[in-house]
């Protein structure tokens, strides 16, 4: 049992289980979804990606870890680096496995994120901003492999992807959230970062400039939410939901950031929202109204 703890915090599983829940919401907020096509092999390709992504990040990052995260299973030595390498390639050969069972355009998006997952951890994360953009895209694509899975009236899964309302909302939303949440967590992150010799936003341009743009990506995404409710495409449930768990909460966090943005405080905030998508996840469920 001390053993599947271990690798299940070092592959991250809970982010994973939410990336295959990312999925089936995709699939769901497709126009035209029936419950009986959903794609289960998505679910496990979104699945084995984000652990393989996860698993490199660590590898990649064990020296830093030791002072941001020296908790971890590699840092404290709990699973050697060979064996995670191992690991990892094994996580790799599953997903791409996995692609058989997928349309040709699901197919693009797996190879796509595990293309965007390797540059991310080789150079994109060491980069101000780029490794930001990487993993919010990453998030984004979740929602758009359940899109594209989902096949509409004509057929047509690249149809189903881009017909509105759609995956694209929730995929705008997890960009958006992501994005944010991410540059916060770098600045959580400076001391590690400064010795592993990154150059992200919060080093090479400090800690404001950094902190104003996730205020202002988190100031378009309020502004998001409110939209897609007043054209129609969601309930009252939906509006009640994310102005308590998302919009209220978040201005609240924003307000505590710039009062004193120390490491401790962007780290619980980063935290925070990441636990915030959740209940963005469930008021996108339950106020469908298309």
């Amino acid at each position: 049992m001390r053993q599947f703890l271990i690798y299940f915090k070092l592959l991250r599983a809970h982010n994973c289980l939410i990336a295959m829940l990312a999925v089936a919401v995709g699939q769901y907020l497709t126009v035209g979804f029936i419950p009986e096509h959903l794609n289960h092999f998505a679910l496990a390709a979104a699945f084995f990606v984000c652990a393989f992504g996860n698993l490199v990040n660590d590898i990649r990052d064990v020296d830093s870890d030791k002072i941001n995260h020296p908790k971890r299973a590699l840092p404290t030595g709990a699973v050697s680096i060979d064996r995670a390498r191992t690991l990892s390639c094994f996580l790799l050969i599953i997903s791409l496995i996995l692609t058989i069972w997928l349309s040709w355009p699901g197919r693009v998006i797996i190879l796509a994120g595990l293309i965007l997952v390797t540059l991310y951890n080789l150079s994109l994360k060491r980069l101000p901003y780029w490794g930001n953009l990487a993993v919010s895209l990453l998030s984004g694509f979740t929602f758009l492999l359940g899109g594209i899975e989902t096949i509409d009236a004509t057929g047509d899964h690249l149809l189903a992807l881009f017909t509105f309302p759609g995956p694209m909302i929730p995929a705008i939303f997890g960009l958006l959230m992501h994005f944010g949440r991410e540059i916060i967590k770098d600045v959580a992150d400076i001391g590690g970062d400064a010795i592993d010799n990154s150059r992200t936003a919060p080093i090479k341009h400090g800690k404001a400039t950094p902190l104003a743009i996730a205020y202002f990506l988190f100031l378009i995404l309020m502004i998001f939410s409110i939209v897609v409710y007043w054209v129609g495409w969601f309930k009252p449930v939906y509006l009640y939901m994310t102005l308590g768990f998302v919009i209220l909460p978040l201005i609240v966090q924003m307000v505590l950031l710039g009062l004193n943005p120390d490491a401790k405080r962007c780290l619980m905030i980063s935290s925070i929202v990441k636990l915030q998508m959740i209940p963005g996840i469930i008021a996108l469920i339950l106020g469908k109204n298309y």
